[in-house]
């Protein structure tokens, strides 16, 4: 039965790779029951694992079959993935070109039941990670205590790896070895890098179509490239901490599957094109700018599946009360707890400039 299964799964992904011509995805007609028929045999494969694995069948031709079977359901994984991302590319591109000639596209997520096969390092031991399999399908490297000494280079040939974690120490040395680190781990899903001392996110990092969680919070990044706008499997991207950060790349609503964004700053943060994250579930501030086009409280307006806690703040700097109104929170029925803040940078520039201006005054 899980052969027929699988070679019916093939047999359907082999018939729509057969309508990709050039790298250039066609969206064919009848793609959508393709692709939806493909998703539902992949989650039965996935049960078929999770249920096996539940019952720890430890006998040798079962656990080699289960393993085969794991190697064919990851494949597929990231095959559906590149499908999606390009599938996502089409409507963005829809999107931002309405009166061009529009096609029907679907989108799909696939979630993954299967366990992480862990290695837990603490600082940076080479020897341990070595005896890491370089072919751990569904792996997670994670590193504490990462101080001053560069990952070790053998992390670069983990090429199926799905996860890394680098608990830092605020260290410098990551700012060299993350544009590598991308170009090498291809298959990532999670990529945790928090306090690593981080000031610039590279361009590359839109190579890794795969990943959906992704943590750069407490390091000292100036700004996000707009290449991130096209990892449109993302969803979670968290960004507090980052005292240095300015503002949100401004593509940053095509992540349209973004379901938890962090932005916790004492600092002010543009926050342009949140207005196009229909799928966020979790924000935990908003930042109004008050004028212009950088973020204004009516962005909040589409957002009606927030839940939790919203703080909103540098609401001191909006010149008309009626601005509120257009957020509609009213109809922000799952939020628990609202936090409206009403600092305003405008008055602290004017507080400023005059202690500036009494202090010359003095001399």
């Amino acid at each position: 039965m899980a052969d027929a299964l699988v070679s019916v799964v093939l047999e359907q992904l082999r018939s729509i790779i057969i309508q990709e011509v050039g790298q250039e995805v066609r969206l064919v007609v009848g793609v959508k029951n393709e692709v939806e028929k493909l998703t539902s045999s992949f989650r039965a494969i996935q049960a078929v694992l999770a249920n096996a694995e539940e019952r720890q069948l430890e006998e040798g031709y079962v656990k080699l079959w289960l393993d085969q079977l794991k190697d064919i359901s990851y494949d597929m994984d990231d095959v559906l993935d590149e499908w999606g991302t390009a599938i996502a590319k089409s409507q963005s591109k829809v999107h931002e070109h309405p009166h061009k000639n529009k096609k029907k596209v679907c989108s799909f997520m696939i979630f993954s039941y299967f366990r992480f096969r862990e290695v837990d390092i603490d600082g940076a031991a080479e020897s341990k990670i070595d005896s890491f399999s370089r072919d751990a399908r569904h792996s997670m490297v994670v590193f504490r205590n990462y101080d001053t000494n560069p990952l070790p280079a053998t992390i670069h040939s983990f090429k199926k790896l799905r996860s890394l974690i680098v608990d830092g120490r605020r260290s410098s040395s990551m700012n060299a070895a993350l544009p590598n680190l991308i170009a090498n781990l291809s298959c990532l899903r999670t990529l945790r890098l928090s306090r690593c001392g981080i000031e610039e996110v590279p361009s590359n990092i839109e190579k890794l179509i795969h990943l959906r969680h992704v943590d750069f919070s407490w390091n000292k990044i100036k700004e996000l490239p707009e290449e991130m706008c096209e990892l449109y499997n993302m969803l979670t991207l968290d960004v507090s901490g980052c005292e240095k950060l300015e503002r949100l790349p401004d593509n940053i609503g095509r992540l349209v599957k973004l379901r938890h964004l962090s932005v916790n700053n004492f600092q002010f943060m543009k926050m342009r094109g949140v207005e196009g994250l229909s799928s966020l579930r979790e924000l935990d501030e908003f930042h109004v700018s008050g004028s212009g086009e950088e973020s204004n409280i009516g962005d909040l307006r589409n957002l009606n599946h927030l839940q939790g806690y919203l703080r909103i703040r540098w609401l001191g700097d909006v010149k008309d009360p009626d601005e509120v109104k257009k957020a509609e929170l009213h109809n922000k029925k799952h939020l628990t707890h609202l936090e409206l803040r009403f600092d305003s940078r405008t008055n602290r520039r004017i507080i400023c400039d005059d202690s500036r201006t009494n202090r010359r005054r003095r001399k």
